[in-house]
């Protein structure tokens, strides 16, 4: 089963875009308990979770996975304020999206979907896979994800 079943799994389970969307973070950010900066030179930790990040901080699991809830349902709050009703898996790959690149690194993505353009909004995720210059085969592969999921 590919990791996108995987994760509409969860989604024909009943599971919220917050919960897929964090499902997907998890997989492609991994999980490091102290900070680190990442491609970009950002100060980051846990599950990609850069807000009041500093070097030489450390975390619990516990406040991980509490900084990601909170990210996500962040980040699910802007997605439907820009795309509205949408299916959740849709939510959750633009969730996941802006969550990685930001709000206004996704806005022109959201605001494609809002004006109707679901299969352009979805395909230009496949753009941002790049990071301070380089293509990162990761971010292929979590756009790639992101893709699949917003088209169901």
């Amino acid at each position: 089963m590919s990791r996108v079943q995987t994760w509409h799994k969860l989604a024909v389970g009943g599971a919220s875009a917050v919960v897929m969307a964090a499902a997907l973070a998890a997989h492609f950010e991994g999980v490091r308990h102290q900070a680190y900066a990442d491609v970009g030179g950002v100060a980051t930790i846990c599950y990609g979770h850069t807000h009041g990040v500093y070097p030489g901080m450390t975390a619990t699991q516990a406040e991980c996975k509490a900084w990601l809830t909170a990210d996500m349902a962040n980040s699910e709050r802007y997605v439907r304020s820009v795309v509205g009703k949408q299916p959740d898996t849709r939510i959750a790959a633009l969730t996941d999206a802006c969550y990685n690149l930001g709000q206004s690194g996704c806005r022109k993505i959201l605001d494609r979907i809002a004006a109707g353009n679901v299969r352009g909004g979805c395909a230009s995720l496949l753009r941002y896979d790049e990071a301070a210059g380089q293509v990162l085969p990761g971010l292929v592969q979590r756009r790639r994800a992101e893709y699949e999921l917003c088209l169901q």
